[in-house]
C-alpha cells in the first residue's frame, strides 16, 4: 500500500518538471517605428466601369526605422487592396529582416482617399500580427497598429506600434 503514495509524488513530479519545461518564460516590451517604403511591384485591375473602382496587387520594398526593434532592418511588404473610389480594405503580408533575422507579420486595414487641390491624398490605418521569426526572434509574439500615407506616386510612410514577446531562450 505503500506504492501509492510514491507513484503520486513521482507522477507530481512529473507533471510539475514538465510543465516548468513547457512555459519557457517571455519577456514583453512596448515597440515602435517608422517604414519608408517603395513600390517595386503594382498591378491594378478595375473592377467597374466607374472611375477608381479597382483591385491593387503591389510589392514595396523599404527600410525599418526603431530605436527599439529591428532598426535598419530591410523590409518587403506584399498587399492587396480593394478600393472604390479611393476607399477600401487591404491585407498583406511584411517580412523585417536584419542578418539571420527575420518576422514575418500579418496586417489588416483600411485605405482612405481625399481629393485636395486635384490630387488625391491617400492614408491608411490598421492593425498587424507577428506570426514568426528565425534567429533571435524564434517564438515572436505579437500585436499592434499602424498609420501611414503616401508622400508621392510610389512612395509611403508608416508609424507603427505595439507589444512583441519573445522566449527568453531566443534572446
Amino acid at each position: 500500500m505503500k506504492i501509492y503514495p510514491a507513484i503520486l509524488q513521482i507522477t507530481t513530479g512529473l507533471l510539475l518538471a514538465g510543465s516548468l519545461a513547457m512555459s519557457v518564460p517571455v519577456c514583453a516590451d512596448a515597440i515602435s517605428g517608422a517604414i519608408t517604403l517603395k513600390v517595386a511591384k503594382q498591378e491594378v485591375l478595375p473592377v467597374t466601369a466607374q472611375s477608381g473602382d479597382m483591385l491593387m496587387l503591389v510589392e514595396t520594398h523599404g527600410t525599418n526605422k526603431s530605436s527599439n526593434w529591428m532598426d535598419d532592418a530591410q523590409v518587403v511588404n506584399k498587399e492587396i487592396a480593394f478600393l472604390l473610389q479611393g476607399n477600401g480594405p487591404q491585407h498583406g503580408y511584411i517580412t523585417f529582416a536584419k542578418g539571420e533575422d527575420t518576422v514575418d507579420v500579418k496586417w489588416s486595414g483600411y485605405v482612405s482617399t481625399a481629393m485636395a487641390n486635384g490630387e488625391p491624398h491617400i492614408s491608411f490605418h490598421g492593425t498587424w500580427e507577428q506570426l514568426k521569426g528565425t534567429g533571435k526572434y524564434q517564438g515572436i509574439q505579437g500585436k499592434g497598429s499602424y498609420k501611414g500615407h503616401y508622400i508621392s506616386q510610389t512612395d509611403y510612410v508608416v508609424d507603427w506600434v505595439g507589444q512583441s514577446s519573445v522566449p527568453v531562450a531566443s534572446k
